[in-house]
C-alpha cells in the first residue's frame, strides 16, 4: 500500500494555515458513524468573500458543464478557465492573486496536466495551492502518478450532471484544514459513490 504523508506546515495562498489532507470514505468504512452525516464546510478566512477557482480543461463542453454545475449550487465562487496546460501556467504566473483551488484535466495540448502538476509543486509561489485532478481517466497508473506528484484529490469526470453538481458542491465545501484523511491512495480518489 502506498502512503502519503502530507506537510502540515504548508500555508494556503491567502490563508493562515492549510493542511492538504482530506478524508473521503465510503459508507462501509466510516470510522465514526457520527461523522458520516455531518456536513463538510470550507473554512476560509472571513475576509475572503469569494472562492476563486481555475478549471484547466481543453474540452469546451466539459468547461461549460463544470460552470453550470458550480452556478447551480449558488456558491460564492469566481471561476476562471484555462484552455490548456500552457494557458494555466501563464495564468498562474501573471502575478495576479492565486486561485484557492485548481481543477486540472490530465490530457491537454501544449502542456499536460502531469506537467502542470509538477511545475505547480516545484514553484514556490504555487506549491501550496490545492490541485484536484479532474479527468476522464480511471487508470490506476494515472491515479498513482498524480498522487505521487502531489495532487490533493482525484475526481473521475462524472457521467451525469447530477453527480457533477454533487461532487463539485461537496469538494468546494471541504474544510481543507480540518478534514483529515487516512494516508491511503484509496481515499485520494473521490467519486459520486462516496457522497
Amino acid at each position: 500500500m502506498r502512503m502519503f504523508m502530507g506537510n502540515r506546515n504548508n500555508s494556503f495562498p491567502g490563508k493562515l494555515t492549510y493542511d492538504p489532507i482530506v478524508v473521503f470514505m465510503s459508507d462501509s468504512n466510516y470510522q465514526n458513524s457520527e461523522m458520516k452525516d455531518k456536513p463538510v464546510v470550507l473554512n476560509l478566512d472571513k475576509k475572503i468573500q469569494t472562492l476563486s477557482l481555475i478549471l484547466a480543461d481543453d474540452d469546451p463542453d466539459d468547461r461549460d458543464l463544470f460552470k453550470e454545475a458550480i452556478e447551480s449550487k449558488s456558491l460564492n465562487t469566481k471561476l476562471e478557465f484555462a484552455e490548456d496546460g500552457k494557458c494555466l501556467i501563464d495564468i498562474l504566473s501573471n502575478g495576479n492573486p492565486l486561485p484557492d483551488i485548481i481543477f486540472l484535466d490530465l490530457n491537454m495540448p501544449h502542456k499536460s496536466g502531469f506537467e502542470c502538476l509538477i511545475e505547480i509543486r516545484q514553484t514556490e509561489r504555487l506549491k501550496n495551492i490545492p490541485v484536484v485532478i479532474y479527468s476522464t481517466s480511471s487508470s490506476i497508473k494515472d491515479i498513482e502518478e498524480t498522487f505521487e506528484k502531489g495532487a490533493n484529490l482525484y475526481i473521475k469526470k462524472p457521467s451525469s450532471f447530477q453527480d457533477l453538481e454533487s461532487i463539485t458542491s461537496r469538494v468546494l465545501k471541504l474544510d481543507w484544514n480540518k478534514y483529515k484523511p487516512h494516508v491511503s491512495l484509496q481515499q485520494f480518489v473521490f467519486s459520486s459513490k462516496t457522497l
